[in-house]
Parts: structure tokens; sequence; C-alpha cells
């Protein structure tokens, strides 16, 4: 199967690939009661992929866990490594999850407490504390994997013309699984211990469509 841009692109049965140039994903989709071959492409991996994981589910060769597994991290939570069981006869239960609560008044959002995703990096599932700033800003862009761009404007005073001027700061910040945001959303953020060699904030809130753009006082 090829990517429609440069045709490179090559996935297996029941698999998910990412073309290497243009950053698409295609996943492709095949299911022996059905008989058919279809093919799912979109550029923005974590806001479409429950709808498709949702169109294919009932097929026999799609899980959840094969589209997980494209990342190169520990998929399971560290907490529950080496746990010991008791003995005894043995009851199924769910799969345990540890969640907790970040404070300073951030709800524990519900896909963090009922869902499946894997990722260290989380402020609620993950071991990052938040301490420090608290700062909000617009989504400016979702290009990264986990990591989105805020964009944060506001007014700077000239004391020698006495007026104010225009200005922005572009702020990178880890967006957990938890989350779906899309450009134009205010999310809130906060400090945590530095991530990557840029990331230093982690989104804790989100607020669909109500990115009023406006300049004010920094």
């Amino acid at each position: 199967m090829e990517c429609d841009r440069t045709g490179v692109l090559c996935v297996g049965r029941g698999q998910l690939g990412r073309c290497e140039h243009c950053g698409i994903y295609v996943a492709a989709i095949h299911s022996e009661a059905v008989g058919a071959l279809d093919t799912v492409i979109f550029t923005d991996f974590h806001s479409k992929v429950e709808l498709v994981y949702a169109r294919y589910q009932a097929w026999d060769t799609w899980s959840w866990p094969t589209l997980a597994e494209i990342e190169r991290a520990y998929r399971k939570q560290h907490l529950f490594q080496n746990a010991k069981s008791k003995g005894g006869k043995k009851i199924a239960t769910k799969t345990k999850r540890w969640y907790k609560d970040v404070g300073l008044g951030f709800k524990t959002p519900a896909e963090a407490i009922n869902g499946t995703y894997i990722d260290k990096k989380c402020p609620f599932t993950g071991d990052v504390s938040i301490r420090g700033r608290i700062l909000t800003g617009v989504v400016h862009s979702t290009k990264m994997t986990n990591t989105i761009i805020i964009r944060r404007e506001y007014l700077h005073f000239i004391p020698k013309y006495r007026r104010y001027e225009k200005r922005h700061k572009n702020l990178a910040a880890h967006l957990s699984p938890a989350f779906r945001v899309e450009v134009g959303d205010q999310v809130t953020v906060g400090q945590c211990r530095p991530l990557s060699k840029t990331v230093r904030f982690n989104v804790l809130r989100v607020a669909k469509n109500k990115a009023a753009k406006g300049f004010s006082k920094f």
C-alpha cells in the first residue's frame, strides 16, 4: 500500500504505518470474514485513531494494541511491575490502572481514569509533577506527536512613546493522550520538569472553541 503523495509507504495487514517523507499515517485493515481490504489515511494520529478503531473494531484482524505498539516506548505502567499477588483462586477483574490528582484545582479527565493509554509523561497517569507557573494560551500547532505549540499574545509598553505594541511567545507543551485538541482551542498548561530539549510544560485543561484573539498586558 502506497502513500498518495510519495508512493513509498507500505504497511502490512491490520497494521499502521507512517510515511517518512510527508508524515501521514496509513492504516491497512483486512478482514477474513468480510474479505475486504481497506485503507484509511489521516494526518493527525491522536484525533482520528478512535474513529478508525470504532469503524473496524468488529473485524477479526484489527485490535487497539496494534495502534499502541507504533510507539517505541514501554507500554506498561511501571507501578505494576514486579507486583506481588496473593495465592489462591484468581478472579478475573479489569486491568489495574493507576492515576493521580495533580492538585491546584485541576480535575482528572475521565479518559485518564478509564482509558488504556500508556504515557509516562502524562501528569495524571505518569511520573510527572506539576509545580511552578500555570499559563494559558491558544493552540497554534498540533503537528508533533504528543506535543503542541501554544501561542501567548500580550502587550508590551513602550515608555518613550507611551504606547503598547503587540508581542507573542510560542511555547511547547506535552499533550497527554487523555486530551483531544485542535488549532484554536484554549489550553491551560502547568510547569513540570524538563521532558525534552524544549518541553517544560504539560497540558492540564482544554477549553474548546473559546479562543478569542486579543492582546493583553503580559
